[in-house]
């Protein structure tokens, strides 16, 4: 079942708390994804199939890759989702990077 809200699990006691409030814009709920934490505070939650609340199979089948790939990012320490480009780092201008080669073979670029 999807959560309707976004909702805080505590990982020691495997219990869902609904008490507290969340800000920001929710993302859609999504299977098959991956979250990591970062820096002890930031959960980055990228990939999977989003969900779809109007289908009555759930999930939608279809996966993008590279740049329409989107990162949801969640601060816990203020409860708040959080856009990509408004994360500390990224705003000061240390952005990630990635070399040419794989940028190549991203979009099928001849040597």
């Amino acid at each position: 079942d999807v959560m309707p809200m976004s909702t805080i699990v505590d990982i020691a006691t495997w219990s869902f708390d609904g008490s507290d409030s969340v800000f920001g814009e929710r993302p859609n709920g999504r299977v098959n994804h991956t979250a990591t934490l970062v820096k002890d505070r930031y959960v980055f939650i990228i990939g999977g199939d989003e969900w779809e609340y109007d289908s009555p199979r759930g999930c939608s089948s279809t996966m993008y890759f590279g740049q329409l790939n989107r990162i949801d990012t969640f601060d816990g320490e203020t409860k708040t989702w959080i856009a990509f480009d408004e994360l500390p780092w990224v705003d000061e201008g240390i952005k990630p990077s990635q070399d040419d080669e794989v940028t190549r073979s991203m979009y099928d670029e001849p040597y």
